[in-house]
């Protein structure tokens, strides 16, 4: 690896625009790469950003050749392309293409969680228009999905019907079905490997889902402490399993907790994650830090990273328009207030526009509370 080029990121949007905040913080070199001339990055870093398809091998090649090292910022770019990349222009992608493979398809995810013995809801990929399960399932496309797009609760053989259509299985696309699980909390936590055993462990953290989309994510269950500690322990035993495999680079998982009691893997994410964002502001490293340390440096600074009481809250959009601003209700003295706006051109509803990480050095406010006031009365 060419040590004095710059870190290139494979994408453009909020994420690729906080991994580069996060290097520039750090004084490391980066560039980025993707289509969109308005995108976040772009706005942010003209200078550092290249405008090309993520699909155009000439063009990455190109890209890549300028960088020691490649990441990514999303799943959307074809497995076959990352290894001709790596092979053409002889430069590394962390993760690299045999780990990303497992995850930009979820079916070959199901199958790597069940090779490593990770328990994850009863699952089938769908080979006839006949329903597997009894009703209500879940109906996942296999590829492109993010944000609750590409996932459907069908209750009945209509919804179910209109879940096949939407997600194009006529024509050939891949579906996943899935038990539907009887969910009391969900929970997320990331890990960085180093693909040689060794492992940071990212803070484990609640999220508020709903509509598919993660509202909330909070450093600080409501749950009682030893109902965490068993979730803690359940999720760590699973992500201990896959450093012993050769992954590396950031991951970003999901879990369910059930009315049973199991700890189930619902996905993952070979990338930064928004169910982590809470650690900019409340961690002594950010995930996005971590990472663009790690691909500096070649090695692991830390075990585990912890944050302090937090929430974050996802900001979407409520009006329309390319004139927008951020109003937030009154908020409780003692806590530190960090919005971030993704400098989006447009703000549209239901866009996710930014987030806004809460954090109480007392421990002694419900942030949950709190949250939830600020998602019903702020104004974007």
């Amino acid at each position: 690896m060419k040590t004095d080029l710059p870190i290139g990121i494979l994408g453009d949007g909020q994420l690729a625009l906080m991994l580069g905040e996060a290097a520039e913080s750090q004084g490391i070199d980066f560039l980025g790469f993707g289509a969109d001339p308005d995108s976040s990055f772009a706005v942010r870093y003209p200078n550092r950003f290249t405008q090309g398809s993520l699909t155009d091998r000439t063009a990455l090649n190109e890209f890549a050749r300028r960088c020691s090292v490649l990441t990514l910022e999303n799943e959307f770019i074809p497995e076959p392309l990352l290894r001709s990349v790596v092979a053409d222009a002889g430069v590394p992608i962390v993760p690299d293409p045999d780990s990303y493979r497992y995850f930009q398809d979820k079916i070959s995810q199901r199958i790597f969680f069940e090779e490593h013995d990770i328990p994850g809801p009863k699952w089938l990929k769908l080979e006839n228009s006949r329903p597997p399960f009894t009703f209500p399932f879940v109906v996942k496309a296999a590829q492109g999905g993010y944000d609750g797009y590409g996932v459907r609760i069908v209750a009945n053989e209509t919804e179910f019907q209109e879940a096949l259509l939407q997600f194009r299985f006529a024509e050939g696309r891949e579906i996943l079905i899935e038990e539907k699980v009887a969910i009391v909390r969900e929970f997320a936590q990331g890990v960085l490997l180093d693909g040689r055993g060794n492992v940071v462990f990212l803070p484990l953290v609640e999220t508020i889902q709903r509509n598919g989309t993660c509202e909330l994510a909070l450093s600080r269950s409501t749950l009682p402490s030893d109902e965490v500690s068993k979730i803690a322990n359940l999720v760590k035993s699973s992500l201990q399993k896959l450093a012993k495999t050769r992954l590396q680079g950031l991951f970003n998982f999901e879990f369910f907790y059930t009315q049973s009691g199991s700890v189930l893997i619902n996905e993952g994410a070979p990338r930064p994650h928004n169910s982590q964002h809470l650690t900019i502001d409340a961690s002594s490293i950010s995930q996005f830090g971590l990472l663009m340390k790690y691909l500096a440096e070649g090695k692991l600074q830390t075990r585990e990273i912890e944050a302090a009481p937090s929430v974050m809250i996802n900001l979407l959009g409520k009006s329309k328009g390319s004139v927008y601003s951020l109003t937030l209700p009154a908020i409780p003295e003692g806590i530190q207030v960090f919005p971030k706006l993704y400098l989006k051109k447009e703000c549209r509803p239901g866009r996710k526009m930014g987030h806004l990480n809460l954090v109480d050095p007392s421990g002694k406010n419900d942030l949950l509370e709190i949250g939830e006031k600020i998602l019903k009365e702020y104004q974007l």
